[in-house]
Parts: structure tokens; C-alpha cells; sequence
């Protein structure tokens, strides 16, 4: 999904004739394990949550951790909070919406993972995602370049 669908046409066109191009966010990420939200944090918004048709009320995110996707975010300076506020954590900024993710990975990659000689720092809910899941995470950043974590 790209708000603006040309570009990703013409790439389905010219080389991937198969894949599908979801028409909204919602239709992208359905049935997803990992979502990779890499949009610009002032877009951050209740808007942008609705359009995912995630908040608190949403059946589109269980309740079981072992079933519910993984948010990874790309966004500079928007906190885990941003996505999920447990117990104790501080509320989200003015501007965003409650949010229903209960698995969530912040990663601050630098520009040379472009071409795959970057270095990527994450940090993620380490009482909601499970050790496995976090291997592969950080083997799926590594393909970026290096991928350090750490937990909090």
C-alpha cells in the first residue's frame, strides 16, 4: 500500500505482473504478522489509526500476544507509546490516537542501509515478543547492514 498508488503500479507493471496492491491500509496489513509503519511522525495521527482500523475497540487486533501482529516502526522520534501504552509507560503525544498493539519494535536505522552496509538500533517490548520472534527481527534488520538491540 502507498498512499499515492502510481509508483507501485508501474513497479507491478514493468516487473511484478503477480503481486497484489492493497487499495487501503487496512487491506494491506490484514492477516499480517509484522507491520512496518514507516511514515512521517506528523502523520501520526487518530486518522492514520483509523485508517489501519486499530484502537482500543478494534477486533483487528487480538488479544493474544502469540497471535497479534508485530508493529515495527521506522518513525523518528515516536516512542513505543505512541503505539501501545502499557501500565506505567508514558501516554502517547497530543496528536496521536490510543493504539492497539500490543507487539511493538522501534528501530532507528542510519542512511547506508540503503545499500545494505547500515546500522540499525531497535528496541521492542521484551514482555510481549518472544525471544524467536526477536531473532528474526533482528535477522530481518540485518539485511540492512549490522542490527544491535536492546531492552528496556
Amino acid at each position: 500500500y502507498d498512499i499515492l498508488p502510481e509508483p507501485l503500479q508501474k513497479i507491478q507493471l514493468d516487473h511484478y505482473p503477480d503481486i497484489h496492491i492493497a487499495s487501503t491500509p487496512s487491506d494491506a496489513i490484514q492477516g499480517a504478522d509484522l507491520i512496518v509503519c514507516a511514515v512521517k511522525p506528523q502523520h501520526l495521527t487518530p486518522d492514520f489509526f483509523k485508517s489501519l482500523e486499530i484502537n482500543s475497540s478494534s477486533s483487528s487486533t487480538p488479544s493474544s500476544t502469540t497471535s497479534s501482529p508485530t508493529l515495527l516502526s521506522v518513525m523518528a522520534g515516536t516512542p513505543i507509546s505512541a503505539f501501545t501504552s502499557p501500565s506505567g509507560a508514558p501516554p502517547p503525544p497530543p496528536d496521536a490516537a490510543a493504539a492497539a498493539f500490543q507487539k511493538v519494535v522501534r528501530t532507528m536505522p542510519n542512511t547506508p542501509s540503503q545499500i545494505g552496509q547500515g546500522m540499525t538500533v531497535w528496541c521492542c517490548t521484551t514482555d510481549t515478543i518472544l525471544i524467536d520472534e526477536r531473532n528474526k527481527i533482528d535477522r530481518l534488520l540485518q539485511a540492512f547492514g549490522k542490527s544491535v538491540s536492546f531492552a528496556f
